[in-house]
């Protein structure tokens, strides 16, 4: 149920200077950002066979994180979420949407990043994936993919021998089982001395 225009699509993306990735769609750079996009049936997820994409909403289902499973659709101005997306941000638990994807090295690496540098949780779902990727790969080879891909290390100073036994150590948290891959919430050492 595809009505988009694919030519018009791709001019669209050659005017505004949008280079081609990998796997389909393209990146264009702003001041602070650097934006994926992709044609509605060149949806990575849709091609290789793993989700039907008819609608828009059915994107939902694509992203490898949960965290990036919301559309803001420009036409009426809407978010569009799962059920407690919000909550989850709230909660800091980072999960796996969507298992299969094209890159699952890089996958490891940017949880791995979003761990560090945004304090996350880890779900169940990307814990174990992260153990079994992280299995597969030498801590020197995941250090030198993120400094590759982006301008600072935040894994390099990290133990890569504590992470593996933060993995380990599961806790709950409102309910749901979850780990702290790089340690306890810094604010919980805070005390208030007031």
């Amino acid at each position: 149920m595809f009505d988009g225009d694919l030519a018009a699509f791709h001019a669209l993306m050659v005017s505004l200077n949008a280079t081609p990735n990998r796997f389909g769609g393209y990146g264009l750079r702003f001041a602070r950002w650097k934006v994926d996009i992709w044609a509605l049936e060149n949806t990575w997820a849709h091609t290789a066979g793993h989700k039907r994409v008819e609608t828009i909403s059915d994107l939902l289902d694509c992203t490898f994180f949960n965290w990036d499973a919301a559309i803001f659709n420009l036409t009426d101005c809407t978010l569009h979420t799962r059920k407690h997306y919000l909550s989850t941000l709230r909660k800091r638990v980072l999960e796996v949407n969507l298992l299969a994807n094209p890159n699952p090295k890089g996958s490891l690496v940017r949880a791995l990043r979003r761990g560090r540098l945004w304090n996350t949780y880890f779900g169940e779902r990307l814990t174990e994936f992260t153990r079994e990727e992280i299995r597969r790969h030498s801590w020197d080879e995941l250090l030198k993919i993120e400094t590759t891909a982006f301008r600072h290390s935040s894994l390099a100073t990290f133990d890569y021998h504590q992470l593996l036994e933060n993995l380990n150590r599961p806790c709950w948290v409102d309910g749901q089982l979850v780990t702290k891959p790089f340690g306890a919430d810094p604010r919980q050492l805070e005390l208030d001395l007031r």
